[in-house]
């Protein structure tokens, strides 16, 4: 908070983070398959004013996805505190899911 005090020159602005490329606010969207590895590389985000280095924790948020009479979505991690780190999601939380186009 210290920053909407000084200006934009004594103090320590958050960070920018790139993640596959991807800059900004909004989410970013990944289609993914059980068994399937994702990357996800956040090797751009960077310091903005002081240069300093950055650390990463990359974790799985289970209630996100939490569906009642369902099981939740699981993942491992591998590089979890890293700028790029590998994800392969284990199970899903909605089965269905993978039946959407098929009769």
């Amino acid at each position: 908070m210290n920053w909407t005090l000084g200006g934009a020159t004594p103090v320590n602005h958050h960070p920018v983070a790139i993640v596959n490329g991807i800059g900004g606010t909004a989410p970013i969207l990944l289609d993914a398959e059980v068994g399937k590895p994702l990357t996800i590389d956040a090797g751009q985000s960077h310091d903005t004013d002081k240069g300093q280095r950055l650390h990463y924790r990359w974790f799985h948020y289970p209630e996100a996805g939490f569906v009642p009479e369902q099981g939740m979505a699981a993942i491992t991690i591998d590089g979890a505190n890293s700028s790029r780190a590998t994800v392969t999601p284990t199970a899903t939380c909605r089965p269905q899911w993978l039946w959407i186009g098929v009769q």
